[in-house]
């Protein structure tokens, strides 16, 4: 995918979260790209996803995921370089 071209070819990526109702608050997390790996290893992936969905519905999610013959997942291992915030309360 174009984004996972993008990202391999800079070695770097920004991750922001923000609160849209006031008071507002952000944080910017620029990171340098440490690990590529695509496909992603399945205990990679449960990882992640047990984080989200219960044990057995992670399972089967991850399954499909992997098996799918269009499947183009990537997980990017990164380390934050810069950190900035801001809290407009």
């Amino acid at each position: 995918a174009r984004k996972t071209g993008l990202i391999r070819r800079a070695g770097t990526l920004t991750i922001t979260v923000q609160k849209h109702d006031p008071p507002w608050k952000f944080v910017s997390v620029e990171c340098q790209v440490v690990g590529d790996d695509q496909p992603p290893k399945r205990e990679q992936m449960l990882r992640i996803v047990e984080r989200y969905l219960p044990p057995d519905m992670a399972a089967g999610m991850v399954e499909g995921e992997l098996t799918h013959p269009e499947s183009q997942l990537v997980v990017f291992t990164v380390r934050p370089t810069r950190w900035t915030s801001f809290d407009f309360a």
